[in-house]
C-alpha cells in the first residue's frame, strides 16, 4: 500500500511538472487585418493574451485609438485577454520625449489611457515607445512608474516592450555566447533601465528580432546566437517570471536597395512560383531562400514552424514567462501543432 501511495504521489508530482512547463503564458500581437481575426479565431485556444496596435500618441501629444468592436466582444465572449499596444506614432523620438518631459501631455496620456482601458474592460496596457532618446532614460523609467502605479491601483495590468540589448552582428563588446562570438550593446538600448522597468511592470516583452533590417544587411530576423545573447544579457536584469521572448514570425524580402515584408504564406506562394529550394541554417537556426527575378538577386529569410520551436526551447531552457510573437495572421500555420505549447489561461 505504502509503496502504492509513493507511487500515486509520484506520478502526480511529474504530470504537474509536465503540465506547468506547457503552460506558458502566449502573447500574440494583432494589426485591424482580416489575417490576423482569423488567426485569432481559429487559433484562440492557445493565446493566453492579446496586444492589438490600437493606442498612438500622435505629433501633437493626443492619444490616438482604433479599436475594434467585434473583436474587443469576441475575445470578452472567449475569455481571452486584451492589453492593447501604447506606443509613440511611428515611433518617432520626438514624440516620445514630448510625453516624458511635458507633463500636461504626459498626463493627458496616462489619463485618456487608464479611462480607456477601463471603460472596455481589458486586462491592461502594453507600453511599446520605440526609438526613446537615450537621454530621456529617467524620464522613461518615470514614466514607466507612473503608469504602474496608475493602472495597479485600478487592478490593471502593465507590460513593457524593450529592445533587444545586443547588436545584430559579434563584434568587441561585453556580452559573450557559448560559441565565443562576442555582442557589443544596440544604440537603440540606451533608453532602457531594464532592471527598472522589470522592478515596475507586471512582464517584459524583449523584442528579439529584428536582428537584420537594413536593406544592404540581409540575413536571419532573430538568429539563435543572437537571441540566446540577448536574452541572457537581459536575464541579468529582468527575472526569468517576467520576461517574454519576442519572436518574429514574418518574411524579410531583401532585394537591391529595398526591403519587404509580409506574412509565411505570402512568402510560400512565392517560393512555390518560383520552385526556389530553402535552405535550412542549423547554427542560425533560420530558413532562408536566394534566387533571381526581374528585380535582381533576392535574399529572403523567414520563419517557420522549426525556427519557432527552436526559440520556444530557448523559452523552456531559461524558464520564462512565455513568448511574445509579432504578429497573429503572420505565422506559419504548421506552427500551432508544431511550435506552440498549450497557453496557460490569464482569464477564468
Amino acid at each position: 500500500m505504502a509503496l502504492r501511495r509513493v507511487g500515486l504521489l509520484l506520478g502526480m508530482l511529474l504530470l504537474a511538472r509536465s503540465s506547468s512547463a506547457r503552460d506558458l503564458l502566449a502573447h500574440f500581437y494583432y494589426l485591424n487585418d482580416p489575417s490576423s481575426l482569423r488567426s485569432f479565431q481559429t487559433h484562440y485556444r492557445q493565446v493566453s493574451l492579446v496586444s492589438p496596435a490600437w493606442f498612438v500618441v500622435d505629433q501633437s501629444g493626443r492619444l490616438q485609438s482604433t479599436l475594434d468592436p467585434t473583436v474587443i466582444a469576441w475575445a470578452q465572449a472567449h475569455r481571452v485577454a486584451l492589453m492593447p499596444l501604447l506606443a509613440n506614432e511611428n515611433f518617432q523620438p520626438e514624440i516620445a520625449h514630448a510625453v516624458l518631459t511635458d507633463p500636461q501631455i504626459q498626463s493627458d496620456v496616462v489619463g485618456r489611457i487608464l479611462k480607456a482601458c477601463t471603460l472596455q474592460r481589458f486586462y491592461g496596457i502594453e507600453l511599446d515607445f520605440e526609438g526613446v532618446p537615450a537621454a530621456d532614460r529617467p524620464a522613461y523609467t518615470q514614466f514607466v512608474r507612473r503608469l504602474a502605479a496608475q493602472f495597479h491601483g485600478n487592478h490593471l495590468k502593465l507590460g513593457v516592450a524593450v529592445p533587444a540589448p545586443l547588436a545584430s552582428k559579434p563584434s568587441r563588446g561585453s556580452t559573450a555566447d557559448p560559441n565565443g562570438k562576442v555582442w557589443p550593446l544596440s544604440e537603440q538600448s540606451g533608453a532602457f533601465d531594464y532592471r527598472a522597468l522589470a522592478e515596475a511592470a507586471d512582464f517584459v516583452s524583449l523584442m528579439a528580432y529584428d536582428q537584420h533590417i537594413q536593406p544592404a544587411d540581409p540575413g536571419p530576423l532573430a538568429g539563435l546566437p543572437w537571441v540566446d545573447a540577448c536574452t541572457r544579457k537581459v536575464l541579468g536584469r529582468v527575472p526569468a517570471d517576467k520576461l517574454l521572448l519576442g519572436m518574429p514570425l514574418y518574411y524579410r524580402d531583401w532585394f537591391g536597395k529595398s526591403v519587404r515584408e509580409g506574412g509565411y504564406l505570402e512568402a510560400v506562394s512565392l517560393l512555390s512560383k518560383l520552385r526556389a529550394p530553402i535552405e535550412y541554417d542549423r547554427t542560425e537556426g533560420a530558413p532562408s531562400v536566394k534566387f533571381q527575378d526581374g528585380n535582381g538577386s533576392h535574399t529572403l529569410c523567414f520563419e517557420n514552424a522549426r525556427s519557432l520551436r527552436e526559440k520556444v526551447q530557448l523559452v523552456k531552457r531559461y524558464r520564462l514567462l512565455g513568448f511574445s510573437a509579432w504578429r497573429l495572421g503572420y505565422e506559419d500555420p504548421a506552427a500551432w501543432k508544431k511550435s506552440f505549447p498549450r497557453a496557460r489561461r490569464l482569464l477564468p
